[in-house]
């Protein structure tokens, strides 16, 4: 066993135990939810819900252990991706390896501000997050060593990713660049560029056959659309306007310094020393960064800080290179052991710091980004309109369903409805339908074809902006019951962003 994998294993095995505790068992609500039930009723579609082969890693513990099973694996996929980015910076850095150093960059990763929520929930990310460092990783000793190996795990990597969400796109400009450097280069022969751009399609095949299913039944334009996530994601992909796009890249970089406070200070070292000594690295970072920068800074939406997880991992990468210097400084400063616990002491106290500092911010209402609820029109009803949640989903379907009587029939658009879906079959009501999202609001007043099978079609908009009343008008006709349901509207602070 060599001293890295050794070293890995070690300082996984000491990150699982350590946020094991803080873990969350309970189902939340969107893309966790949603994997959940895929996990149950397994299935590939076109949309926000593709998945790559490596999503059976969630589907098996899912269905084996329920949700314990999907959040121990998350937590481990959470855990492994911190390995593998520490891994990578230090081979950028091209210095001896340290089991301390790998330690502290290992801690630095897996508990930075999003890496770390997204492990100790029961979501999707991390596995995302876990491909992009295998990825990247591959990249980096691909680089540096003439070996093929790492260009076709690139491949695959690039392949899942797309099968994982088709903004993985975003890094064909980067894999096709860097595949024509090697060639170019007689690193790699036709014969393993061939073989590699096979590879990433095999891997990219749970999305390209339903791809190609529907592109020949509906036309490449539907296909299109609901790729990039439907109308609902494509209207807020590049949805801010020229005046606004400086204020979310200030705070989309803004968040990369909240990630890691003190490494951010060795950034621009990292940066010059990779430009100037591995140039070609340098290229295919760049051209990594650059687009998905731009897509998730500027995604109209307010969970925009998780799909900005692919650049935080190219700034850990870069910093890297600067590590060497760093140390020699701390090392004339401080001496042998007394640098090694002040420079981990630097970057782990920096996080907390910082992150105490914003918390406490937040507390003081520094921040007023959060959504406040009005409730109008609040009396019994047989229908209950969904509006945001508070809490955890496990908690929300439990109040949810606790309001309303077993009779009821609860609104809810997907994001909500399995949470509920399974609180409703745990007690035995209420009955729970869901709504599709269609960017035309008027279609829900004026569509005579209003309720068809489980589902309505209906903009989440309009059921938060029309009057409670014109809600129970035109619900009263479908199930024979009068009164206003209760509407749980939307009140937006004056500086949240739409």
């Amino acid at each position: 066993m060599s001293r890295e994998l050794k070293a890995s294993l070690i300082v996984g095995a000491l990150l699982f135990g350590v946020l094991l505790p803080f873990t969350s068992f309970s189902y939340d609500f969107g893309d966790p939810a949603l994997m959940l039930d895929r996990a149950l009723n397994p299935s590939i579609e076109i949309g926000p819900s593709s998945h790559s082969l490596l999503y059976l890693l969630l589907f098996l513990p899912a269905k084996l252990g329920g949700d314990l099973g999907i959040a121990l694996a998350n937590l481990c996929f959470g855990v492994a991706a911190s390995v593998v980015m520490a891994l990578a910076a230090l081979r950028v850095a091209s210095m001896r390896f340290r089991p301390w150093l790998f330690a502290t960059m290992s801690a630095a990763f897996a508990f930075s501000h999003t890496a770390l929520i997204k492990a100790l929930s029961m979501d999707v990310y991390s596995l995302q997050v876990l491909i992009n460092a295998v990825l990247l990783y591959a990249l980096v000793r691909g680089e540096r060593e003439k070996a093929t190996k790492w260009y076709l795990v690139f491949a695959a990597c690039l392949g899942l990713q797309i099968a994982n969400h088709l903004w993985a796109v975003f890094l064909l400009p980067a894999a096709i660049w860097w595949g024509a450097s090697l060639f170019l280069r007689k690193r790699v022969s036709a014969q393993n560029v061939l073989t590699g751009a096979g590879l990433a399609i095999l891997c990219a095949a749970p999305f390209a056959f339903p791809s190609f299913q529907m592109m020949a039944e509906q036309g490449f334009q539907a296909w299109y659309q609901a790729a990039l996530g439907g109308d609902e994601v494509g209207g807020k992909f590049f949805g801010y306007a020229a005046g606004e796009a400086p204020r979310a890249i200030a705070l989309g970089f803004a968040m990369i310094v909240f990630q890691f406070p003190f490494l951010m200070l060795l950034f621009p070292s990292g940066a010059k020393k990779v430009w100037v000594h591995q140039r070609k690295l340098a290229l295919v970072l760049l051209l990594i960064f650059v687009p998905n920068a731009l897509a998730s800074m500027l995604y109209k939406e307010n969970h925009a800080y998780e799909v900005m997880l692919t650049h935080y991992q190219f700034v850990f990468i870069v910093i890297g290179a600067a590590l060497p210097c760093t140390l020699m400084k701390f090392r004339r400063r401080f001496g042998e052991l007394p640098r090694q616990v002040a420079f981990a002491s630097a970057v782990i106290l920096g996080m907390l710091l910082v992150r105490g500092v914003a918390t406490y911010a937040d507390s003081q209402g520094f921040f007023k980004l959060q959504n406040a609820r009005d409730f109008p029109h609040r009396s019994e009803s047989s229908h209950f309109v969904m509006g945001l949640p508070e809490g955890g989903g496990q908690s929300y379907a439990e109040e949810v369903c606790s309001q309303v009587s077993p009779d009821s029939v609860i609104l809810a658009d997907w994001s909500y409805w399995t949470v509920l879906q399974r609180r409703s079959a745990e007690i035995g009501g209420p009955q729970v339908l869901a709504f599709a999202l269609e960017r035309d609001r008027e279609a829900f007043w004026q569509s005579p074809k209003l309720f068809d099978g489980n589902h309505f079609v209906v903009s989440s908009e309009a059921l938060y902006e029309m009057p409670a009343r014109k809600v129970g008008a035109a619900l009263e006709p479908l199930f024979g019951s009068k009164g206003s349901p209760i509407l749980f509207r939307i009140v937006r602070a004056p500086n949240t962003p739409k």
